[in-house]
Protein backbone atom coordinates (compact mmCIF):
# COMPACT_ATOMS: atom_id res chain seq x y z
CA UNK A 1 0.00 0.00 0.00
CA UNK A 2 1.22 3.27 -0.99
CA UNK A 3 1.31 5.62 1.72
CA UNK A 4 0.31 9.44 -0.06
CA UNK A 5 -0.67 11.60 2.76
CA UNK A 6 2.59 10.46 4.01
CA UNK A 7 4.26 11.54 1.16
CA UNK A 8 2.53 14.89 -0.13
CA UNK A 9 2.48 16.20 3.56
CA UNK A 10 5.56 14.64 4.51
CA UNK A 11 7.95 16.30 2.00
CA UNK A 12 9.41 19.34 1.27
CA UNK A 13 7.04 20.35 -1.22
CA UNK A 14 5.62 23.55 -2.17
CA UNK A 15 3.04 25.27 -4.57
CA UNK A 16 2.46 23.79 -7.90
CA UNK A 17 3.89 20.55 -7.13
CA UNK A 18 2.26 20.15 -3.80
CA UNK A 19 -0.89 20.83 -5.93
CA UNK A 20 -0.58 17.65 -8.34
CA UNK A 21 0.97 15.45 -5.61
CA UNK A 22 -2.82 16.41 -3.82
CA UNK A 23 -4.75 15.98 -6.99
CA UNK A 24 -2.82 12.79 -8.12
CA UNK A 25 -3.57 11.38 -3.73
CA UNK A 26 -7.42 12.31 -4.55
CA UNK A 27 -7.38 9.73 -7.39
CA UNK A 28 -4.82 6.80 -5.70
CA UNK A 29 -6.17 3.21 -4.84
CA UNK A 30 -5.08 0.85 -2.30
CA UNK A 31 -2.25 -0.23 -4.65
CA UNK A 32 -1.07 3.61 -4.77
CA UNK A 33 -1.78 4.03 -8.70
CA UNK A 34 -3.11 6.59 -10.46
CA UNK A 35 -4.54 6.51 -13.70
CA UNK A 36 -5.46 9.64 -14.87
CA UNK A 37 -5.04 12.16 -17.72
CA UNK A 38 -3.16 15.20 -17.74
CA UNK A 39 -5.76 17.54 -18.00
CA UNK A 40 -8.01 15.95 -15.33
CA UNK A 41 -4.58 16.61 -13.11
CA UNK A 42 -4.49 20.22 -14.31
CA UNK A 43 -8.32 20.95 -13.63
CA UNK A 44 -7.67 19.43 -10.12
CA UNK A 45 -4.65 21.01 -9.20
CA UNK A 46 -6.02 24.23 -10.85
CA UNK A 47 -3.35 24.87 -12.98
CA UNK A 48 -3.41 25.11 -16.97
CA UNK A 49 -2.44 21.51 -19.21
CA UNK A 50 1.28 22.72 -19.93
CA UNK A 51 2.28 23.69 -15.58
CA UNK A 52 0.51 19.97 -14.94
CA UNK A 53 3.10 18.54 -17.44
CA UNK A 54 5.70 20.46 -16.39
CA UNK A 55 5.26 19.48 -12.19
CA UNK A 56 4.27 15.73 -13.51
CA UNK A 57 7.81 15.50 -15.04
CA UNK A 58 9.80 17.13 -11.93
CA UNK A 59 7.76 15.00 -9.67
CA UNK A 60 8.94 12.45 -11.98
CA UNK A 61 12.84 13.70 -11.71
CA UNK A 62 12.67 13.81 -8.62
CA UNK A 63 11.78 10.00 -7.96
CA UNK A 64 8.64 11.06 -6.19
CA UNK A 65 6.27 9.25 -8.91
CA UNK A 66 6.70 6.79 -11.62
CA UNK A 67 5.30 7.04 -14.86
CA UNK A 68 3.37 4.38 -16.52
CA UNK A 69 2.15 3.87 -20.12
CA UNK A 70 -1.15 1.82 -21.41
CA UNK A 71 -1.40 0.93 -24.75
CA UNK A 72 -5.20 -0.01 -25.41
Amino acid sequence: MHDWKALVWGSNLKGSERAVMVALASWAGPSGTVAVTVDAVADRAGMCRRTAQKKLGQLVDRGLITRGFVVA
